[in-house]
């Protein structure tokens, strides 16, 4: 499953720059939730979101369970990782 936000941003043809000014969001604040270290969406980005024709609730949520994924991911690799010793 590919980061929601970066998925938006190809598709509408964003740079992170432009996507952080429409959002009303700074650019780190950009490339923290593309990289899933940001863990919510704010109001501002989510109402620039619905501005580019998606639903902001579900994209949140898609979000989210994107972030969910990659923390089991990370979790999954560092247990197995770890098994060894």
């Amino acid at each position: 499953m590919k980061n929601p936000l970066i998925k938006l941003r190809e598709e509408r043809g964003l740079t992170i720059a432009e996507l952080a000014l429409v959002g009303n969001v700074s650019v780190i604040t950009v490339q923290r939730l593309e990289n899933g270290s940001a863990k919510t969406i704010s109001n501002n980005l989510l109402a620039a979101i619905q501005k580019l024709g998606y639903e902001p609730e579900k994209f949140r949520i898609n979000y989210e369970a994107w972030r969910g994924l990659k923390m089991k991911k990370i979790i999954e690799e560092k247990v197995i990782q770890n098994d060894g010793f």
